[in-house]
């Protein structure tokens, strides 16, 4: 089932929030237990860490927030702040609405289940990527081939290269790194040519197998 049939769906209208932009949905630490289906628009996810800020990524049309309500009854603390990056509807479902929409649409029910389970393997293979990284003992190493990794699974394909964003602190909390280190590396990178600056803190990968074969020596 696509995304506008969520949306037009009788059963669900009642269960669709609409946000502004520049509008909360939730806020880091705060209890939830309910899963957000996105249908229009785009949000940002805001860790905060000690005094330090970052986005953990957007969440578009078709993707889900909060897929841990769909497990059980329990509330559960947000791990991040979700900010409407324009005009956004989504469709909320908390224990007690996901289990009577089995009842009432399974076929809606099932769709929704199968989308999000997608959305669970996609993340689970992400993480279990990250955990072979982290298990690389030199710092250098683990950046090295989390650029990589990032810049081989881009979206972003151009002529000129992969694009890529990335941010210190962002990097710094889940390599477990300093940030004056990713910081300092990814300025070589830079002027090394292995990386070109874009706007805001996107970066053009003209050729990624440059980062897998990078002599470490150079940072020093």
């Amino acid at each position: 089932m696509k995304i506008p049939s969520f949306a037009n769906n009788p059963g669900l209208k009642r269960l669709t929030r609409y946000f502004d932009k520049g509008d909360e949905l939730f806020s880091q630490g705060s209890l939830g237990n309910s899963v957000f289906l996105v249908l229009e628009g785009e949000l940002d996810l805001i860790r905060q860490n000690g005094t330090d800020s970052f986005s953990l990524g957007k969440v578009g049309p078709g993707q889900f927030i909060g897929e841990k309500a769909l497990l059980g009854e329990k509330s559960f603390y947000r791990v991040a702040t979700a900010v409407a990056l324009s005009d956004v509807s989504v469709l909320e479902l908390g224990p007690h609405e996901f289990s009577q929409l089995e009842k009432e649409n399974p076929t809606v029910f099932v769709s929704l289940l199968k989308k999000a389970f997608t959305v669970l393997v996609e993340r689970q293979s992400q993480a279990e990527e990250l955990v072979s990284i982290l298990k690389e003992y030199d710092p250098r190493d683990r950046f090295l081939k989390w650029i990589y990794s990032q810049a081989v699974n881009s979206n972003e394909s151009l002529s000129q290269g992969k694009m890529i964003v990335l941010q210190p602190s962002f990097i710094s909390y889940q390599l477990s790194l300093s940030k004056a280190e990713v910081a300092e590396w990814i300025s070589t990178l830079v002027s090394l040519k292995v990386m070109l600056p874009q706007a805001s803190s996107s970066f053009m990968v003209p050729d990624e197998t440059k980062l897998l074969n990078f002599d470490k020596s150079l940072f020093g």
